[in-house]
């Protein structure tokens, strides 16, 4: 019997995407380069930190002899501004804040697993949904991301389960992959930034379409 639902942040709680676009547009215009179309995102959204602002500098026209020296730099530039009005264009997905309300009336435990730096993940967390969550880690600088299962594996350690009694829900093949490196449950959501086709590609445990089909696992 499963025991906890942890999810990713963007693209499966929570639409972002324009407000991705919006801050990482505003970074890359502070700094000369080109703003991309809201397309771009949809692919870097599903990256690690490290990737994201490599991946960034890159679209924008950055020659490739500055990205190691400006990544952290655009980085800190962006969450600076994000921080300014982390809420702004974001909202849930339709039909998750019920969904999250019935598993924790069902005294199911609730986390979330981001590569989303942890200072804003948490923040956006407490203000969409109070006293819901009994953990959120984002990106720690030092600290492994998604892919990598030890993202994941502490987290469930954390709470004090066993990964059989876990599944992971996320809407990208970063999430899904995740998920099968630390051997836990993997549900791919449809409604999120991805194709369909990705993530059928990455063999996910099951794919669903609509929020509450994940109230089937944990009747």
């Amino acid at each position: 019997m499963y025991k906890a639902c942890i999810f990713d942040l963007d693209g499966t709680l929570l639409n972002t995407l324009d407000t991705i676009a919006y801050y990482s547009n505003k970074a890359l215009e502070h700094f000369g380069f080109q703003k991309l179309p809201q397309e771009k995102y949809q692919v870097l959204c599903r990256l690690s930190y490290k990737e994201y602002y490599e991946t960034l500098l890159r679209f924008g026209g950055c020659p490739e002899g500055k990205i190691d020296e400006l990544r952290d730099i655009i980085g800190a530039y962006d969450q600076k501004v994000y921080m300014e009005d982390y809420l702004y264009l974001t909202r849930p997905f339709d039909g998750i804040s019920a969904v999250l309300k019935e598993l924790k009336e069902k005294g199911i435990t609730l986390a979330v697993l981001t590569n989303k730096p942890d200072h804003i993940a948490k923040n956006i967390i407490a203000s969409l949904f109070p006293d819901m969550f009994h953990l959120c880690i984002g990106h720690i600088a030092g600290n492994p991301s998604k892919p990598d299962p030890h993202s994941l594996l502490a987290l469930i350690q954390q709470l004090s389960l066993s990964k059989e009694e876990c599944l992971y829900a996320g809407d990208t093949d970063i999430d899904i992959l995740t998920a099968k490196r630390a051997e836990v449950f993997s549900i791919a959501t449809a409604w999120g930034y991805q194709t369909i086709e990705m993530l059928q590609s990455q063999n996910p445990d099951v794919i669903i379409h609509r929020p509450e089909e994940i109230l089937y696992y944990f009747r």
